[in-house]
């Protein structure tokens, strides 16, 4: 057995490993494989009209289930290493990198002192890092992307919390579930499963960690609960009035499958069930084992809070009549990882293997890190041409066929980025006579192409076409007089 000082050594050599294949699979060759489209677009957006104007964003992004918006501090995370690069499009990415290693390390100062929960950090760690939901969003970056690690931290604190009740470990949990619940509300689930499991280990302390994740949920959207104050509560009324979204894979059965194939990322159904049988035979072992113990340990404590807030979130996913996609996954995943690494190794041995050998396939195989049909630079050189001849004040919309989006943030932040004069046409549509249509491995045919942006622009003429790459180029129109 490694005296303290080998187990610390021990522990900074994992650390420094898994940070580096953490870093290596995030970053390596991200220039030429990063799809850059769309949510980053938007992100970048924003964040270049606060770097411009000096107002921070009240509003964080729009949801796609409900009529309401993230918080803010999604922004104002990604804000500084945005400026520090000079409003690079990978600054997101970089950011997101640094998030990670930052919460990692802190996982491991919590554990410090628990051999247990060191465990717990370093296999979480190292699952996040290869498994493949994981490393496709935090190579394209957006804000559930930031979920899983706020998701340990609030684990690590709620238990030191039943460890020893004190305003530190209470206050660092509330604000860490918070965080995670305003990166993205598909964190719901596990603010409840928290709630729930407050109630069954603090009785009537419950009451006060409730108190605190109140305010703590507050002080993470105050920039929101402004915005509310200001506009008089508008989007509170868009909530209770504007009909809802219609939910795709809403119902049990649906969100079950789903929950299982975005969890375990692979396409066979049949290993998914295998998996999934292995997980549950692998808990209902380790619960016996545990019971056979003739004294509790802190292993079975930990197993026991990990086991039923992983639970809570399972069920509470699965009854809120809301579709499960792949980024809903992160919260639920991350609790699985934790009760996982804190079942005995002997029976964590098998499953974990299965898991680690179909999760390195792709890694092994280059799939996160191939070349995209057009990068950054080749985008950012392309539009530095176009402004460098096109002054007039200009609308920006896309025609793609990787994507049904018309709006084209990505296209306005690099456009006004390389120095064009971009307007936005939702806000006033007689602000340009010109329009850019960014041909992305699409094609435009005059009279023909039709979307909203283009009927918000009305009858035009073609004026100019600019071919950058055999499948990326711009056509400028010019609003018709007559």
């Amino acid at each position: 057995m490694l005296s303290p000082p080998q187990d610390r050594y021990f522990t900074l050599a994992c650390f420094l490993t898994l940070s580096t294949l953490f870093v290596f699979i995030r970053l390596f060759n991200i220039s030429n494989s990063l799809l850059y489209f769309n949510d980053m677009g938007r992100d970048s957006l924003v964040l270049l009209e606060w770097a411009e104007t000096g107002k921070p964003p009240l509003l964080g992004p729009q949801t796609s289930a409900l009529p309401f918006n993230q918080s803010a501090l999604y922004f104002y995370l990604l804000y500084p290493i945005f400026l520090l690069t000079h409003y690079s499009s990978f600054s997101a990415v970089l950011t997101n990198v640094g998030f990670y290693l930052v919460t990692f390390a802190t996982a491991l100062y919590i554990s410090r002192k628990n051999k247990i929960l060191t465990k717990v950090s370093l296999l979480v760690f190292f699952l996040l890092t290869i498994h493949p939901q994981f490393i496709i969003q935090n190579r394209f970056v957006w804000n559930p992307s930031f979920v899983g690690p706020s998701i340990l931290l609030a684990f690590l604190f709620f238990y030191r919390l039943k460890e020893k009740f004190s305003f530190k470990y209470l206050a660092a949990f509330s604000l860490s579930i918070a965080a995670a619940t305003a990166f993205s509300y598909s964190a719901l689930p596990i603010l409840l499963a928290f709630g729930v499991a407050s109630i069954v280990y603090f009785r009537v302390r419950s009451f006060i960690i409730g108190a605190t994740t109140a305010m703590a949920l507050g002080i993470v959207n105050l920039p929101t609960i402004f915005f509310e104050l200001r506009h008089g509560f508008v989007l509170t009324q868009m909530m209770l009035t504007r009909e809802k979204l219609a939910q795709s894979g809403a119902g049990f059965s649906p969100q079950l499958r789903d929950l299982i194939r975005y969890s375990l990322s692979t396409s066979n159904g049949q290993l998914n069930i295998f998996v999934v049988f292995l997980f549950v035979t692998a808990l209902i072992i380790s619960y016996f084992i545990f019971r056979r113990q003739k004294e509790s340990s802190a292993q079975e404590s930990i197993f026991q809070v990990a086991f039923l807030v992983f639970s809570l979130a399972v069920v509470f996913t699965l009854v809120i009549p809301i579709g499960i996609h792949a980024h809903y996954i992160f919260g639920v995943v991350t609790l699985g990882f934790i009760t996982l690494a804190v079942i005995p190794n002997r029976v964590l041995a098998p499953l974990l293997s299965l898991i680690v050998l179909v999760w390195l396939l792709p890694i092994a195989k280059g799939n996160y890190f191939l070349p995209v049909s057009r990068t950054v630079f080749q985008m950012e050189s392309c539009f530095a041409t176009i402004c460098n001849q096109e002054k007039e004040a200009l609308f920006v919309s896309v025609q793609s066929d990787f994507h049904p989006y018309h709006n084209a943030p990505e296209h306005r932040f690099l456009l006004r980025k390389a120095g064009c004069n971009v307007k936005n046409i939702e806000a006033n549509p007689e602000a340009a006579q010109h329009m850019v249509v960014v041909l992305d491995s699409s094609l435009y045919e005059h009279g023909r192409t039709t979307y909203n942006e283009l009927s918000m622009f009305g009858p035009a003429k073609e004026l100019r076409k600019y071919t950058c790459l055999p499948n990326f180029g711009v056509v400028l129109l010019e609003k018709s007089l007559d």
